[in-house]
């Protein structure tokens, strides 16, 4: 009996080693968990970021070329809350929203700003979007709102 009571304590402490093994695991488990949340989030903030110098740079880019070798002047302008460019270009309007990744928000935004235009001027502005990425779904509804779509093939 001595020899099985020596055999349950060994398989008690055993147990116990086990849960307390089980117990670090799941602190370290649940810190490294963390940890990646808070890298993912950064990651995101730094692509966000990402995306709003490059359509800042864009921006600035087209700008200078649509000057230099058209002499059209490109105008930031709050049209229906939204800050888009507008180049007019012999007499004819057109509204130009950048971004980097393309939400059914920008497509009412612009949609709105064109709204706002027309009741500033009385002139029916063309709309363009140039965006690095627009879903299929978003392009048709975009495509229908008579708004030209500007991106990568």
């Amino acid at each position: 009996m001595d020899a099985l009571a020596a055999r349950a304590e060994e398989l008690a402490l055993a147990q116990k080693r086990t849960e307390e093994a089980v117990q670090r695991l799941a602190f370290h488990g649940e810190n490294l968990g963390r940890r990646f949340d808070e890298m993912m989030s950064q990651f995101g903030a730094l692509g966000a970021r990402w995306g709003i110098y490059s359509e800042q740079a864009f921006r600035k880019a087209v700008k200078a070329l649509l000057h230099e070798r058209y002499g059209v002047t490109v105008e930031e302008r709050d049209l229906g809350g939204r800050q888009v460019d507008l180049v007019v270009h012999e007499g004819k309007p057109l509204i130009i929203q950048i971004t980097s990744s393309t939400t059914r928000e920008d497509i009412q935004k612009l949609l709105n700003a064109a709204k706002a235009y027309r009741k500033e001027t009385g002139e029916e502005p063309d709309l363009m979007l140039v965006t690095a990425y627009i879903s299929p779904k978003l392009w048709e509804v975009a495509r229908e709102a008579n708004i030209r779509i500007e991106s990568h093939d």
